[in-house]
């Protein structure tokens, strides 16, 4: 804690001149950075400081595990709230459509890594309901495809919680603001002039418009494939 064990504690002269030749510190800037970009381009990130390995080495062991929770967050999300979305805008300013929106937004405003620690602290520690860590039991090579599934969703079910709760609010309301955009333009009124049934026009028009902005979404939901979250 003195000053002297901070000197002591300092890199000599040496062992600084070897840092920047490994880093490249000793060559004119360009040259470093472009000697940087060929490696790049080539695919070596170089070594990661925490695990000591090369970093596409840590990403390629670690991207089934975001790769699965990219999926199962999207066919989730998708699958839900977009009949949630299209029912909200229908039954707008009932009952379904307030209980639904209070439950979504109190969601929503909780952070993950603050549910997460809630759901792990009562559904895992308290209660046992969930395992308190792994992706998978050790026994997992011995089950069967069926169990292999039903062992992997008791395991990720609680992350997955937390990767959902945030996707759910948006994509829901998302869904349901275009569909009433949709529902109140000039065309749904000239449809439904010329004798088209109701539900004839939200399906083949309203509905089809909307799901545009849905679409577009999709490329912002892809990042989880590979963007993960750290403190969930």
């Amino acid at each position: 804690g003195t000053s002297q064990d901070g000197m002591q504690q300092a890199l000599s002269d040496d062992q600084k001149e070897q840092l920047a030749k490994y880093y490249g510190f000793d060559k004119p800037w360009y040259t470093a950075y472009f000697q940087w970009l060929g490696r790049l381009l080539r695919g070596d990130l170089g070594d990661s400081f925490r695990f000591g390995e090369p970093v596409t080495q840590v990403i390629w062991e670690r991207l089934p595990v975001s790769t699965y929770f990219g999926i199962m967050t999207l066919l989730v999300t998708y699958s839900v709230c977009i009949p949630l979305g299209i029912l909200k805008a229908m039954k707008h300013n009932t009952w379904v459509d307030n209980t639904t929106s209070v439950g979504i937004f109190v969601g929503y405003a909780i952070p993950g890594y603050a549910l997460g620690a809630l759901l792990v602290v009562f559904f895992a520690s308290r209660w046992g309901w969930f395992p308190l860590a792994g992706f998978t039991s050790v026994d997992f090579e011995d089950y069967t495809l069926w169990e292999k599934a039903k062992d992997l969703l008791h395991h990720t079910a609680l992350p997955l919680a937390c990767y959902l709760v945030h996707a759910f609010a948006f994509v829901t309301m998302l869904m349901k603001n275009h569909l009433m955009d949709n529902l109140a333009a000039d065309y749904i009124r000239t449809a439904l002039a010329k004798g088209v049934s109701y539900a004839e026009a939200v399906r083949r028009h309203a509905l089809r418009n909307s799901m545009i902005p849905i679409a577009t979404n999709l490329g912002h939901q892809v990042m989880l494939f590979v963007a993960g979250s750290f403190l969930i």
